[in-house]
């Protein structure tokens, strides 16, 4: 893919303020924030009327009209546009403005939202005998969900879909399903369901996939594994620790696209719902990783490529922590391998670590093995990408992705169209996540970031948002303690 060259500033007689800046204006009751009039740019009043979108306002300066959204709600798409003239098409907007809107009340059903769901279905791309198809009429989402009281908002994450047709009576394929009243024996052997991915960041399966699994009960889970302590309402399941080294063992488990599926156990003879699958949980039940080095292309082993097996997983104590006003940033682990990486061997090289916040504007590279697009499938070979480092208040300033946080560095394309929005195109995607942000510093590959989330993938106003290197000195004291 083609490198944008790094941010040229083109001087102008008229500087678009930022959109804050604007707004702060209207409080002051101040015009002139708006584009002049010139050859292509007309008038406001000339070109057709606005429609004002739900929850927000439109206000007018000279060529331009902008979005101000009501008390609780934030712009989301282009928040200007500005009126224009030419022979062909007269006078005309040259963008449609957004929108406005806020979270919805978890605790309410969505308004207006319905699913679709296929029951019977084993074959994605196969309509078999006895699918068929059902609307829902409402949801209810866990009042819980998104609720941090406890320490995390992110367990509670089930629903309850209400339909109106009958889905048992008359069908055949489908029954109801016990619901468990305690929390399953340790050990016990249960099932976990679903189309999700087959391999962390893979592909999804056409066919249902059912895999066999070990409930391991609360307290040897948070004995044997790296995941964060878990909560009242959390089910940990697995493989239990065979071989020994103090970490429940790795091969089985449920995946990305898995989420919302079925745990079901035998309890007295009947199929019982004891739980829904739901997150890695801040490492997951992953206790090993399998690492390949010097590869390319995933079905194919090449000259060099090797596989290392991980002794030890160090996540970073502040992922999760909420003090900070989000439990998503620091979202960075270091493995530790007993073999050596680079002596002796032919493709690998250590790589230098970032001492500050890369300079805005600045041509670095991001690399992975995921979505070519947002919810699409991932590619054979590794895939790079050259993406501008957008400075944390341009970024603020130019996109919808909120206030940043001090480990958190921005990069995309910046706001070549002059929109008021980071422009879209390239970025790092699902499948993504843990992969390499590396800047060309004083001739040295430097790793500054690594991939960690995002809205969508390459949208516009919506630039990755990577966690920084440089913030604390963890990785550098977390590898000196671990020799």
């Amino acid at each position: 893919m083609k490198l944008l060259p790094t941010i040229a500033a083109v001087a102008s007689a008229y500087e678009q303020p930022k959109y804050n800046d604007f707004l702060d204006s209207l409080s002051q009751k101040s015009s002139g924030w708006g584009h002049p009039t010139d050859k292509v740019a007309a008038l406001f009043s000339l070109c057709p009327s606005l429609t004002e979108p739900d929850n927000a306002s439109v206000v007018c300066d000279q060529s331009t009209c902008a979005l101000v959204c009501n008390e609780g709600f934030v712009a989301t798409g282009r928040r200007r546009t500005k009126c224009r003239f030419n022979n062909a098409n007269g006078f005309f907007w040259k963008r449609q403005l957004g929108g406005c809107d806020t979270c919805a009340d978890l605790a309410a059903p969505p308004a207006g939202v319905e699913i679709d769901a296929t029951l019977n279905d084993a074959a994605q791309n196969t309509f078999e005998s006895g699918e068929f198809t059902v609307t829902t009429t409402s949801i209810f989402n866990h009042p819980g969900y998104g609720d941090t009281a406890d320490g995390s908002g992110s367990n509670m994450d089930i629903c309850l879909m209400k339909f109106n047709d009958n889905l048992v009576t008359g069908r055949t394929g489908t029954a109801p399903v016990c619901l468990s009243t305690s929390y399953p024996d340790h050990g016990k052997a249960c099932w976990v369901a679903g189309w999700g991915t087959t391999s962390e960041g893979g592909n999804t399966a056409n066919l249902l996939q059912s895999v066999g699994v070990n409930i391991l009960g609360q307290d040897y889970c948070n004995a044997n594994t790296n995941n964060s302590p878990l909560l009242p309402d959390d089910i940990c399941a697995g493989l239990p620790d065979v071989d020994g080294n103090g970490l429940t063992d790795a091969g089985i488990d449920s995946c990305q696209g898995d989420s919302g599926g079925p745990l079901v156990c035998d309890v007295n003879g009947a199929a019982t719902l004891v739980g829904v699958v739901s997150r890695d949980n801040n490492g997951g039940l992953l206790a090993e990783v399998d690492a390949t080095l010097n590869d390319a292309a995933k079905d194919t082993i090449e000259a060099g490529e090797f596989q290392v097996t991980s002794t030890t997983m160090f996540n970073h104590p502040g992922y999760g922590d909420t003090a900070d006003g989000s439990g998503s940033n620091m979202d960075i682990c270091l493995i530790k391998f007993n073999d050596n990486l680079v002596t002796g061997r032919t493709g690998t090289a250590p790589v230098c670590l970032s001492t500050a916040y890369p300079d805005h504007g600045k041509a670095c590279w991001v690399a992975g093995w995921g979505a070519l697009s947002s919810g699409g499938s991932s590619p054979n070979l590794l895939q790079s990408v050259g993406v501008n480092i957008l400075g944390q208040e341009y970024c603020s300033a130019n996109s919808n992705n909120g206030a940043l946080l001090p480990d958190d560095i921005c990069a995309g394309l910046p706001d070549l169209d002059g929109n008021g929005l980071t422009d879209p195109g390239v970025d790092s995607c699902q499948g993504d996540s843990g992969g390499p942000l590396v800047c060309n510093v004083n001739g040295a590959a430097t790793l500054v970031g690594v991939v960690s989330r995002g809205v969508g993938c390459a949208d516009e106003g919506h630039p990755g948002i990577y966690t920084a290197i440089h913030t604390d000195t963890w990785v550098a004291d977390t590898i000196a303690a671990n020799p």
